[in-house]
């Protein structure tokens, strides 16, 4: 399920939110509905970012995503070519990463 277009981004805008002073940069953030994911996407967007989220909803939920953003819930595999990607991505409980981790490291590490 897609609530926005699909990710096709053009490269080219330098930097990263806050740490530049460039025009708008389009930033793509795993894992944008979870708590730390949201407030990165939070402050792109008050840095004048175009932001997209991409989450899979396993651990997040949709109320986090600020407004503004665009999201998609998906894979991070997913192919996307954002100028900014803020990868936040993660499995959240120590339980389920014991259990299967090469699914972890799948999501963390080798999608990406």
């Amino acid at each position: 399920m897609f609530l926005g277009p699909p990710l096709d981004f053009v490269s080219g805008a330098p930097g990263s939110c806050k740490d530049r002073e460039s025009e708008m940069a389009n930033v793509l953030v795993t894992g944008g509905a979870g708590f730390v994911g949201s407030h990165v996407a939070e402050a792109c967007l008050e840095a004048g970012d175009s932001v997209r989220v991409v989450d899979n909803l396993a651990s997040g939920a949709l109320e986090n995503i600020p407004s503004g953003a665009v999201f998609h819930e998906g894979d991070v595999a997913e192919e996307a070519r954002p100028d900014v990607m803020h990868h936040l991505a993660a499995q959240s409980s120590v339980t389920h990463s014991l259990a299967e981790p090469l699914r972890d490291a799948r999501g963390a590490t080798t999608s990406t």
